[in-house]
């Protein structure tokens, strides 16, 4: 009878733990949820801001290449958004709570879904108000980062749960590199494709609210546009 018992009681705990793995092999992780990312096509929703939208479009235009792409207008993408054939870049303004200032103008390419939108990563490109010179020389740049990390993102867990600052964190900037800090020769730097310069290029809210607003600083290879560092900085007050 104890025997009989036994046996019936691992049986029973063989079931369980059955069960257990065909519940634990249904849960995904983000990295599985946006695997299907170079399958399906990308969406960049334009603003309406004529001058901006020819940026964005030229950028994406020259660089993205890692899924197939179309544009289309916000009223557009509030039909589209849902569908699981898709997958959205859409410009937004980032500012903080207490923020006064106009704020930061980013990308954010996700997945929209029935009950959730998946952030698949954020990328600044420029002050909110508009785009400098700067920003619009790196905009292009900053397109490749962003398929670069999705790219990543697809393969492994670390990406998809990081954002641009895991990215940089896998390179090491050469021992040997120039660190090129003035603003008015990082783009003269940029030209001249040099493979021992690297620039450090600063995107920042033009009318801050000091001890609320954010900066972003990011030290890119003059050559081959890799990203060494990326750093989201909360602007102190004022002394």
């Amino acid at each position: 009878m104890k025997k009989t018992l036994f046996a019936l009681c691992v049986a029973c705990a063989m079931i369980d733990l059955s069960a257990f793995g065909q519940t634990a092999a249904k849960v995904y992780t983000k990295r599985h949820e946006i695997a299907d990312f170079m399958e399906k096509t990308t969406k960049f929703v334009l603003t309406g801001n004529i001058f901006y939208d020819k940026v964005l479009r030229d950028a994406v235009d020259t660089r993205w290449e890692i899924s197939p792409y179309e544009f289309c207008t916000y009223g557009e993408y509030q039909t589209l958004k849902g569908k699981p054939e898709y997958y959205f870049v859409v410009t937004n303004i980032s500012k903080y709570p207490g923020e006064e200032g106009s704020g930061i103008r980013v990308l954010d390419a996700f997945k929209t879904g029935t009950d959730h939108n998946i952030n698949i990563v954020t990328v600044p490109v420029g002050n909110a108000e508009e785009l400098s010179e700067q920003n619009v020389y790196f905009f292009p740049i900053l397109v490749e980062f962003m398929q670069e990390f999705i790219r990543k993102a697809t393969e492994r867990d670390s990406y998809a749960y990081g954002n641009l600052a895991t990215l940089a964190s896998f390179n090491k900037i050469p021992r040997t590199a120039e660190i090129i800090t003035d603003s008015s020769k990082i783009i003269e730097a940029m030209e001249s494709a040099d493979p021992d310069k690297v620039v450090v290029y600063d995107i920042c809210p033009s009318n801050p609210t000091y001890g609320v607003s954010h900066s972003y600083k990011m030290y890119i290879g003059c050559s081959d546009h890799t990203l060494y560092m990326y750093k989201d900085k909360k602007i102190p007050k004022k002394k």
